[in-house]
Parts: structure tokens; C-alpha cells; sequence
């Protein structure tokens, strides 16, 4: 009976993670403060950086707050509540959160691409890898002004890292599963770097594409 608790428990957790991922507080900024529906706009994308680029810098950097906060709290929550195991059910209730923001049941399956949500659950269990990854991120942002490539690059180094060191199991897996889905949510703008149409980042409100 304990185990079958334990059980329940863990996928309730999970569930609930996937539900708290599903919120897209990109729209919901957009939508309900400054009268845009960002789905019908620029790339259609939930995330940071379409809000940045249709709605403007402030309300993109609280969005990325929030999507960072979905893996953040969903992981670390995980790791109070759960004793054994603690670490792995984190991981699982993370991808949940970025599973949820990816394809959110609440706006059709139409979410973000869980960069920063990604990059929430690495501070919640691995905290220098999380550190390492946001400097390859801004590095390659610097470099070559492409946010994609950055936000695959940082995830692709989180990866060869948590290899490279052996690292925990746990993170290995998760780093591999992430960089995964971060790739697969990106292939648009793979399919616009190969045309070489992707937009580069700049100051401007409208010359950010993801």
C-alpha cells in the first residue's frame, strides 16, 4: 500500500508539473495587459522572445522569468517533497513542466520551445551546469546573433558537459532528453538557417525571429 501511495503521489506530481508547464504566461501578458494575442503574431510562438519582438522588452524578460520558474519550481518542489529518489522524480516532474509549455492542453498543444523552462530545471538540480550553459548561451548570442543557434549550442553543451565530466546519471539523462526536445521544437528555424532567412537579434523590437 505505501509503495502504490508513493506511486500515486509521484504521478500526481508529475501530472500537476505538466498543468503548471501548460500555463503560458507569454500569452497571457500579452493577451490581458497589453491587448495582443501573441499567438496571432510575428511567429505565433508563446515564448520570450516573440513576446519581445511583438510586444516589447519588458513584458518578453517577465515572460522568460516565468517560463524559467515552470522547470525551477517544478523541479525543486520535487526534491522537498520526495525522499527517495528525490533527484530523479525532479527530472521526470521537470520535463513535465517543459513537456506542458511545449504543448500546453490548454492552448491547443501550440506552447513555446522550453529553452527557458529547460534552463529552470538545471539550476534546480544541477546549478553549475546551469551556470555553464547560460555562458555558452549569451556567448553564441554574442557571436553570431542568432538566438536558435544559441539556444541549441548552450543546450548541446549542457549535454557533451554532463558526459564529459560524468556527471550523476540523472543528469545525463536529462541533459540528453532535453537537448532533444529543444532541437525538435527549433526545426523551423533550422529549415530557416539552412534557406538563410532566420533573423538575427538586435535592439529592435521586430528583427528577433524564433
Amino acid at each position: 500500500m505505501r509503495l502504490e501511495a508513493n506511486l500515486l503521489n509521484i504521478s500526481l506530481f508529475i501530472f500537476v508539473s505538466y498543468l503548471f508547464g501548460s500555463v503560458q504566461f507569454g500569452y497571457l501578458i500579452s493577451k490581458y495587459i497589453y491587448k495582443i494575442d501573441i499567438t496571432k503574431k510575428g511567429s505565433g510562438n508563446t515564448g520570450g522572445t516573440n513576446v519581445i519582438r511583438v510586444v516589447g522588452m519588458l513584458p518578453g524578460i517577465t515572460s522568460f522569468v516565468f517560463d524559467f520558474l515552470k522547470g525551477f519550481l517544478s523541479a525543486l518542489l520535487a526534491r522537498e517533497f520526495f525522499m527517495e529518489d528525490a533527484l530523479m522524480i525532479a527530472i521526470f516532474a521537470g520535463l513535465a513542466a517543459i513537456i506542458g509549455h511545449n504543448w500546453p492542453v490548454f492552448f491547443r498543444f501550440r506552447g513555446g520551445k522550453g529553452v527557458a523552462s529547460s534552463v529552470g530545471v538545471l539550476f534546480a538540480c544541477f546549478p553549475m551546469l546551469g551556470i555553464a550553459t547560460l555562458f555558452v548561451f549569451f556567448g553564441v548570442v554574442l557571436v553570431s546573433r542568432y538566438v536558435s543557434i544559441a539556444s541549441m549550442s548552450a543546450a548541446a553543451a549542457a549535454t557533451i558537459l554532463a558526459f564529459a565530466f560524468r556527471m550523476d546519471l540523472e543528469a545525463m539523462i536529462y541533459c540528453s532528453i532535453a537537448t532533444l526536445l529543444i532541437i525538435l521544437r527549433h526545426f523551423s528555424n533550422i529549415k530557416r538557417l539552412v534557406k538563410g532567412t532566420e533573423n538575427k537579434i538586435s535592439l529592435g523590437r521586430n528583427r528577433t525571429s524564433r
